[in-house]
């Protein structure tokens, strides 16, 4: 599961082919996470990251980095630079 802030409305116009879920609270996250089971991988964008990190100022130990993704800034302002994260409940 991927999730992610305003880049869902990216992912819809792309018609992207896996599971995705716009995300805004750090405490309704964790319930939802927890609720996925551990075996099911949990995949945030750094957008999620940095708006969680405004909620809970430890929201940055439970993930690391696994991608970065680059594309053009001129067809891409906001998205250009997204580093994608994996959840991990330590």
């Amino acid at each position: 599961m991927l999730y992610t802030w305003e880049e869902t409305r990216v992912l819809q116009y792309l018609q992207a082919g896996y599971e995705h879920e716009r995300i805004f609270t750090y405490d309704y996250f964790k319930a939802t996470a927890a609720a996925a089971g551990a075996d099911r991988r949990v995949l945030l964008t750094d957008h999620v990251v940095r708006g969680f990190e405004q909620q809970d100022q430890h929201a940055r130990e439970h993930v690391k980095p696994i991608a970065q993704f680059h594309s053009d800034p001129l067809f891409d302002p906001v998205y250009a630079d997204i580093t994608l994260y994996e959840w991990a409940l330590k």
